[in-house]
């Protein structure tokens, strides 16, 4: 397994894995890719620019994206990392966001996925990591408590009026 920092070549099943994903699952946000409301190389772009501060949407905070590679090199899941929240990311997003292909869930690849996502951000010097979760998400909590992950509350998100779950990982600098 490795993971691969996103750019504008597109990493072996990108495609297959984006169709996995649709319109989104548990709190993963989905692409418009499968529909072909945007190209694949528009949304690789697209990701691309989120890491650049002057690139990203009014409202939205930077965030980089990685990819779960197999040894065959498809791409099995993928990671979101921000190293920082907005008003909507306190409540729905948190500095970490990941997805694992259906056909790939309980393998480990979750914990792995965001171990790493965690790494990132304490070499960036954030010790104090929100990760939110949909509260009928059992094996995406089981991944943040297995992570360090201390529940701390249920909040409603004020557009959809959905629950979510809210956990902080604390991590030792140094």
């Amino acid at each position: 397994m490795k993971l691969e920092k996103v750019s504008l070549s597109p990493p072996k099943g990108l495609y297959e894995f984006l169709v996995d994903l649709g319109d989104g699952e548990s709190g993963a946000s989905g692409t418009p890719v499968p529909s072909g409301a945007m190209s694949l190389d528009g949304y690789l772009q697209k990701c691309c620019d989120m890491i650049d501060e002057s690139k990203v949407e009014p409202g939205f905070v930077p965030q980089t994206i990685y990819w779960l590679l197999e040894p065959s090199e498809d791409v099995v899941g993928m990671v979101k990392v921000r190293d920082r929240l907005s008003e909507f990311t306190r409540i729905n997003g948190g500095h970490v966001g990941f997805y694992i292909h259906s056909a790939h869930r309980g393998k480990g690849y979750g914990k792995r996925l965001l171990a790493f996502a965690l790494e990132k951000l304490k070499q960036t010097g954030i010790n104090e990591i929100l990760i939110t979760v949909f509260p009928d998400n059992a094996p995406s909590i089981a991944i943040v408590e297995a992570n360090g992950g201390k529940y701390c509350d249920t909040v409603k998100e004020p557009k959809t009026g959905v629950m979510i779950n809210r956990y902080w990982v604390k991590q030792v600098l140094g």
